[in-house]
């Protein structure tokens, strides 16, 4: 069993024990189980250190944040003040009727938006007109790649 069916894990090559917050909440009560667990592996391991378990956050977590609370009402207001609005919002139809469930559709749409406005969480920036100012898509110089150099002639 792991440590989410149990609570705990024992690492015996560090001599280390680690336990779930909950564990250790519910260990504080003498007549729980929990106690009864500790105090068993405390006996028979008396120099064993005891750590809480830290769940570390994904490493993409910044972009679940980036994209908290995106629905597709969030994409069509946005969309509303582009230039080109009937074109966007042709094209995310298309992918919400080219899916074949829900879930998949939105992830798909959420996708190409993202990829479509990857600034559309920050404050845009309008025209004279009242449409967002989209940035210039990038280039290869803009990811500071350097071009071969031409072969010399012989």
């Amino acid at each position: 069993m792991g440590i989410k069916a149990t609570g705990f894990s024992i690492d015996y090559a560090s001599n280390t024990v680690e336990l779930t917050k909950d564990f250790i909440k519910k260990a504080q009560d003498w007549q729980s189980n929990e106690y009864r667990i500790l105090k068993r592996i405390k006996s028979d391991f008396p120099g064993i250190d005891i750590e809480r378990r830290t769940v570390s956050r994904p490493k993409n977590s910044k972009a679940r944040v980036k994209t908290k609370g995106l629905t597709y009402k969030v994409m069509r207001s946005y969309i509303k003040y582009l230039r080109d609005s009937k074109t966007y919002y042709a094209e995310m139809e298309r992918l919400i009727d080219m899916s074949e469930t829900p879930g998949q559709a939105f992830g798909k749409v959420r996708k190409w938006f993202l990829n479509a406005f990857p600034l559309y969480n920050e404050l845009p920036i309008f025209d004279d007109e009242g449409f967002i100012i989209l940035p210039e898509p990038k280039t290869d110089t803009d990811n500071n790649i350097l071009p071969m150099p031409e072969p010399k002639a012989s």
